[in-house]
């Protein structure tokens, strides 16, 4: 018989799986795809796009505390991870989300709309 071991991280539940999947793949990828929307499109600091960015920055954050109160939350070295990753990740995905977001609007809404009104 197979008893699971105490350190097992195995993610076992779909919703943990696409949480994970969610907040470690598809959230960067789509805020980076957002960013270079934003930066082109220069079309205000209030737009749909900057509405959809933040959005995402939400829910990735959302799955990431998902997988984290599933017990089967891992470092990017598999080690488990803590409350204090968890923590980490915040603190570090918001202001670089929000620099990101201001850097885009900076060259879309100045930057690029200048070069291209030339």
């Amino acid at each position: 018989m197979n008893t699971p071991r105490e350190d097992d991280r195995t993610i076992t539940s779909f919703r943990v799986l696409l949480a994970r999947v969610t907040w470690f793949f598809i959230g960067p990828l789509a805020l980076f795809l957002l960013v270079l929307g934003i930066a082109s499109a220069g079309s205000g600091w209030a737009t749909a796009l900057d509405v959809l960015f933040f959005g995402f920055v939400a829910v990735m954050v959302w799955c990431r505390w998902v997988e984290q109160r599933s017990g089967r939350a891992t470092t990017a070295y598999g080690e488990p991870a803590t409350s204090e990753d968890f923590r980490r990740y915040v603190l570090t995905l918001l202001p670089l989300a929000a620099g990101a977001w201001l850097v885009a609007n900076l060259l879309g809404n100045h930057i690029f709309r200048g070069i291209a009104g030339q």
